[in-house]
């Protein structure tokens, strides 16, 4: 016979007692669904394509490609 695995109702966390994270407004760092100017996004998009294409094609190593920068706040990166 299979046994069922779940979580019962006793069991659960209530919802209000998780920490909840807070997106906060910071100088020129949108909220997620915001826009950016156009220019903007352009420069970010021509300055981490650059970097990526000089490391993997030229071998020159970019620390723009290590991690959050102060020159762009609105690039946040994502670690599987």
């Amino acid at each position: 016979m299979a046994r069922r695995l779940g979580v019962s109702q006793r069991s659960a966390t209530p919802t209000s007692r998780v920490p909840q994270a807070r997106l906060v407004r910071t100088a020129d760092t949108p909220l997620p669904g915001e826009t950016i100017a156009a220019e903007r996004a352009a420069a970010i998009t021509r300055a981490y394509v650059g970097d990526f294409f000089d490391l993997q094609l030229k071998g020159i190593p970019r620390p723009l490609l290590d991690g959050p920068s102060r020159a762009y706040p609105e690039v946040t990166f994502q670690h599987p």
